[in-house]
């Protein structure tokens, strides 16, 4: 009877824990929900002061999706430190737009992961989750995490974003998310989300067994191999299997390639529409790597604006030993490049050139042209930057500097 009594007593006890353990996890969590609801307050009295009038711009979208993705960076706004805004939130237009670079440490604005409090940093992921297809997602996350730890070059935390525009009201505005051999440029205006320019690279190029980028390393091999031998011979050119592709960012802190003239990419190579249905097949599957990379149905529709033009481009393939690079220039439409800039070593970049209707950078691509920032040369990039030590260096290398081994 006694021991039923002690446990009777006991059991009060146990209870009032819980209820004191309970209202302590209540008080902390109301705390952190405070904490968190300071902030976005804080921030409702950040603005920015942009000047559209020069803009041609369609009305905002009346799409959920849009709308969603749209939230998902207002979250990821408000939860950023208030006097850390000014790093992350940028006019469309603003010359940070096309700041962005696939070189490590080299960019001028932004803010990093690792400067981003965790609130912030899971609501990066979560915006770019959803901006991007399930399998983009898959590999841009591998390619930030595994891929970049066993480069040398950084960790996931030296990843930037950088946000254009109040996703709130705006009928533009963008997200970018980059770092070393990635670089997103989302932007959403009326009812079309496009990501443009793309690049993505890797080194290694495998990772406990998985390879990212297989398919844009397959599929464009794939499509060359299906060529006959006159075919092949249109489609070979001598000396493009280089440091980088063409129109990339460069090696500075601005996007170089938005000057590129993809015009001298016309009639070399291939033409397009001397394939034959099955190899045709292949190309639009070639095209549907870089593409599907963003969430649908967006994905669909910038595949649906480019199909009609399909038969205007061109396919170029060249070959040094292993190696290769590989180009779909489609007029006024759409630019894929890759290049395997080691053995173990590649770059890719996809851009969009209807300026009519999809295109980088979208109503703000003229605006791009305004601003330019001297750029390091190629030889500083390979002489200096320690990611690309393993990478071939050819032999006009500027006399007296170091070759890469």
């Amino acid at each position: 009877m006694g021991i039923f009594n002690f446990r009777y007593l006991q059991a009060p006890a146990k209870a009032c824990g819980l209820v004191f353990l309970a209202l302590v996890v209540c008080i902390c969590g109301q705390a952190h929900d405070n904490e968190e609801d300071s902030v976005s307050a804080e921030n409702q009295h950040f603005s920015l002061d942009c000047d559209l009038s020069q803009y041609q711009l369609k009305p905002r979208s009346e799409r959920e999706d849009l709308h969603h993705k749209a939230s998902l960076i207002v979250q990821l706004l408000e939860s950023v430190e208030h006097d850390e805004l000014p790093r992350v939130n940028y006019c469309v237009g603003d010359a940070e737009m096309y700041s962005w670079t696939n070189v490590p440490g080299r960019r001028s604005g932004g803010i990093r992961l690792g400067d981003l409090g965790d609130v912030s940093r899971d609501r990066a992921w979560a915006a770019l989750r959803a901006l991007l297809s399930e399998s983009g997602f898959a590999k841009v996350e591998l390619l930030a995490t595994d891929i970049e730890r066993a480069s040398g070059a950084g960790t996931v935390a030296d990843y930037t974003i950088a946000v254009f525009g109040n996703p709130r009201i705006d009928s533009a505005w963008g997200f970018q998310f980059d770092g070393h051999h990635i670089a997103l440029n989302f932007l959403v205006h009326g009812d079309n989300l496009v990501l443009a320019p793309l690049f993505l690279g890797a080194q290694p190029l495998t990772i406990n067994g998985q390879t990212p980028l297989s398919d844009e390393i397959h599929y464009g091999r794939k499509l060359f191999h299906s060529l006959s031998e006159e075919q092949r011979k249109a489609a070979l050119m001598e000396g493009l299997v280089r440091r980088d592709v063409m129109a990339g960012s460069g090696s500075g802190h601005v996007d170089r390639g938005k000057d590129f003239s993809v015009e001298e990419f016309a009639n070399v190579g291939i033409p397009l529409s001397e394939l034959s249905d099955p190899q045709m097949d292949l190309a639009k599957d070639l095209l549907e790597v870089y593409l599907s990379n963003l969430a649908s149905p967006h994905a669909e529709e910038v595949h649906d604006a480019i199909e009609p033009k399909i038969t205007n481009g061109f396919f170029t393939f060249s070959r040094l030993g292993d190696r290769v690079y590989y180009r779909i220039y489609i007029p006024d439409a759409l630019l894929i490049e890759y290049d395997d800039v080691a053995s173990d070593h590649l770059h890719t970049v996809m851009r969009l050139l209807d300026e009519q209707h999809l295109n980088d950078y979208g109503p703000f691509a003229s605006h791009a042209s305004q601003h330019s920032t001297p750029l390091l040369t190629l030889v500083h990039h390979y002489v200096h930057d320690r990611s690309h030590k393993d990478s071939t260096f050819p032999a006009e290398r500027v006399r007296g500097t170091p070759a890469a081994r």
